[in-house]
């Protein structure tokens, strides 16, 4: 049911929607634009840009031809942009012609895009385009290139990515996107429902911008994420993840916003977390902290199936699950410590003592939590990997053990070692194992 109202909302959309940038509501027109301007401010602007950036544009400045989109914004908010995009009136042939002496990629040719390699930087240049109708809440039906910058701005998202950069720092700001990033506001070029009716993921971008930006959204985005958060079932979970993950990364305490609009239905169903488990996972300092920290109350199975939907890179999934493992380390007998320990780093533990403290593995105990630290200092101070002992398999070999054995009574070992029982030295290891465990092979 939901898929065919997405449907029906988009087409009656599509339909009605504006046919050129002119017809689009605008916070400020062309001849509003601050006329004068400080050279300074330029330069300073300039100085922000990589110097692959600079050449690239030195390259076109005989040629309509902008960077764009969010490196402007973080360049007006002082940041350095880490990608570099541009925009120009050249289609792809001509864009070619004056990349002639560099390494270009045309994967996106047929769209307008060409990338380039500038001293290890790659670099993205697309001809200015206007989007046709949008029929699948993703894609627009086609796309075509245009002759005008103001209308290759009013397609794009929200009003602080619609900005454009010439080659002197001047900004080229047509839809108030200045205005918005002084007033920390996440406003989207023309009416949010019909943005957000072209492309349902910029629903969550909304979202991913305003954590990474800490700042707030407009009535009329509210009232369009309410009304449309339900078509994000239209949209990959892959990309929904990758959006999930960025909103954690920044500001986790958006979770409570994003589960009351209903909009984790799809990616995390049923998955629910107190507003108190947000506010610490917002403390944490890394991004497997955060999502250990948001998983570490569920059940192992189902937080198998949430970090297997956040699609992560196998070894940063791996690194979490190897956390997850041991979060009940404080109910630990000295045995199961002693195991839990081995092969195990400092910093491996205090991860653990870092999310117990902020009450992420059950109300926290500071004595409990101390009294481990003390343990598991104490283990570690002395050999806790079977390759930090003094003997080898081989050496158990040559006593005639049998090899199904060796791993168990070489950990056995280990563990001896790490309560402080025997010393990490070879001859008095290999008596405690002819005493203990030496049965000549049949």
């Amino acid at each position: 049911m939901h898929l065919r109202n997405c449907q029906k909302t988009n087409m009656e959309k599509a339909s009605d929607a504006p046919k050129t940038p002119e017809d689009r509501p605008r916070l400020e027109s062309p001849d509003k634009l601050p006329q004068t301007e400080s050279d300074t401010s330029r330069a300073a602007r300039r100085q922000m840009l990589s110097p692959q950036a600079l050449q690239l544009m030195k390259l076109f400045e005989d040629s309509e031809f902008y960077l764009v989109g969010g490196a402007v914004r973080d360049i007006l908010l002082g940041r350095t942009p880490n990608d570099e995009d541009f925009t120009t009136k050249l289609r792809a042939p001509e864009i070619e012609a004056k990349l002639a002496d560099f390494k270009t990629f045309k994967e996106g040719k047929q769209f307008g895009t060409i990338a380039v390699l500038i001293d290890g930087k790659k670099l993205e240049i697309t001809s200015y385009r206007r989007d046709g109708k949008y029929l699948d809440g993703r894609h627009p039906e086609q796309v075509e290139f245009s002759d005008s910058l103001i209308e290759d701005l009013s397609r794009r998202d929200f009003t602080i990515n619609a900005m454009a950069m010439d080659s002197s720092g001047k900004i080229y700001d047509y839809f108030g996107g200045q205005e918005d990033l002084q007033a920390g506001i996440i406003r989207t070029v023309g009416t949010a429902e019909e943005r957000f009716s072209e492309d349902y993921l910029r629903i969550l971008r909304a979202f991913r911008f305003r954590a990474k930006l800490g700042f707030t959204f407009t009535e009329e985005i509210r009232g369009a994420v309410a009304k449309l958060g339900f078509c994000l079932e239209k949209i990959s979970l892959e990309r929904q993840a990758s959006e999930l993950l960025e909103i954690i990364k920044y500001q986790p305490e958006l979770i409570e916003e994003l589960l009351e609009y209903g909009l984790l239905d799809f990616l995390w169903p049923e998955f629910q977390a107190a507003t108190d488990r947000l506010a610490a996972v917002g403390k944490l300092p890394s991004l497997y902290l955060k999502i250990t920290g948001l998983l570490s109350q569920l059940d192992e199975q189902t937080a198998k199936l949430y970090l297997r939907r956040l699609f992560l890179e196998k070894e940063l999934r791996q690194q979490i699950a190897r956390l997850l493992v041991n979060i009940n380390y404080q109910s630990y007998s000295d045995e199961e410590l002693k195991n839990a320990v081995i092969n195990s780093d400092l910093a491996y533990w205090e991860d653990l003592f870092l999310l117990a403290e902020l009450g992420l593995l059950g109300a926290p105990d500071a004595e409990k939590i101390f009294a481990v630290k003390q343990q598991v200092q104490a283990y570690l101070a002395r050999a806790h990997s079977l390759k930090e002992l003094a003997i080898s398999g081989r050496d158990l070999q040559l006593m005639g053990i049998e090899s199904a054995k060796i791993g168990q009574i070489l950990t056995a070992a280990l563990v001896a070692v790490m309560s402080g029982n025997l010393e990490n030295e070879r001859v008095e290891l290999l008596e405690y194992i002819r005493r203990d465990f030496s049965q000549p092979a049949t």
